[in-house]
Formats: C-alpha cells, sequence, structure tokens
C-alpha cells in the first residue's frame, strides 16, 4: 500500500500545476471554490480530497478528468516519481471540446444536489469579488 506515497506525489503536482496557472494559492482557492487549507494540506499530501474537490482541481488546472482519482486507484502499479503534469493534462483538450453550455447543462445534470449548491455557492462568492473588485 502506498497510500502516504500517492499522497504526497499528488500534492506536489498539484502544487507545481497550481503556481503555473495561478500567481498565488488565495487565487487558485478561489478559481477551484475549496479553502485555502484544503489546498494546503492537499499540496504537503497530508490530506485525501474528497472527489468534488478533486474534480474542481481537475478543472481548475485543466486537468483530465478523473486524473486524479486514477492515480489513486492504480497507485500501487504505477511508479509515482515518473507522474507528471503533462500526464495528468492529457487527453483534457479532447474532453474538452464540443459546445460549452451542452458541456455545463450534461456537467450539472450529473451533479449531486450538495455539489450543484456547492458550484452554486462558488460561483455566486466569485461573481461578489468580481463586482467589488477583488481579487
Amino acid at each position: 500500500m502506498k497510500e502516504q506515497e500517492t499522497l504526497e506525489a499528488l500534492g506536489k503536482l498539484i502544487a507545481a500545476a497550481h503556481k503555473d496557472k495561478y500567481p498565488s494559492r488565495r487565487q487558485f482557492a478561489i478559481a477551484t471554490g475549496i479553502d485555502v487549507k484544503t489546498i494546503t494540506t492537499a499540496e504537503k499530501g497530508t490530506r485525501e480530497l474528497h472527489p468534488n474537490s478533486q474534480r474542481r482541481i481537475e478543472q481548475a488546472l485543466g486537468w483530465r478528468k478523473g486524473s486524479i482519482e486514477e492515480v489513486w486507484e492504480h497507485r500501487d502499479e504505477i511508479d509515482l516519481s515518473a507522474l507528471t503534469v503533462a500526464e495528468m493534462e492529457r487527453g483534457a483538450a479532447s474532453e474538452a471540446g464540443g459546445v460549452e453550455a451542452d458541456l455545463v447543462v450534461s456537467r450539472a445534470s450529473q451533479l449531486t444536489d450538495e455539489e450543484l449548491l456547492a458550484e452554486l455557492s462558488y460561483r455566486f462568492r466569485n461573481y461578489k469579488v468580481r463586482l467589488n473588485g477583488e481579487s
């Protein structure tokens, strides 16, 4: 069992990828709708992420849908030291093809009520931040 090593490897990947796309951990947290403390513990490898948080991180970083869960499920079979951000992104562009509105509707229909409420809450907070000119 390689639980701790997997958490640490995923944490390093998340940290590296977020630094390339977001200037600060706070901005990354806003983009994902996940609190900074949760992101910090995930990046340090001290916490396993909830599936909803995994999806939000994958989306914010441009990673393939389900890539975090895939690594977790196959942790005993893969070489964690060879895992790269590019591997996590592989195939994400083809997943993003198609009409954006159709994607949003299909994603929303697959969410649980709790996930949908969390998404709406995140969007509302993000909207308020943009209105107030905060970053």
